[in-house]
């Protein structure tokens, strides 16, 4: 077996791992910056995501803020004022 023979295998699954790490990248920021809806933003990831605009909105979402908490913070300020 020519050892230049195994050349390709290794490219093309690097290749695979690459792009499944970019395709999930919505869904891996959203769980790193505890999103409240980061199942949504997964479900939105699979089922949208090999469309560039279904990865785009996800993305978009996953970096948006998380509304739920900021409203915790403000009931919490009025409580103690």
């Amino acid at each position: 077996m020519n050892a230049d023979q195994g050349t390709p295998v290794i490219f093309f699954g690097c290749l695979i791992v690459e792009a499944a790490l970019l395709y999930f990248t919505p869904t891996w920021i959203a769980e790193r910056r505890w999103h409240c809806n980061v199942n949504a933003i997964f479900a939105l990831n699979i089922l949208l995501g090999w469309t560039f605009l279904g990865w785009v909105i996800a993305l978009v979402w996953s970096l948006t803020d998380n509304v739920y908490v900021e409203v915790e913070e403000e009931v919490e300020e009025e409580v103690e004022a």
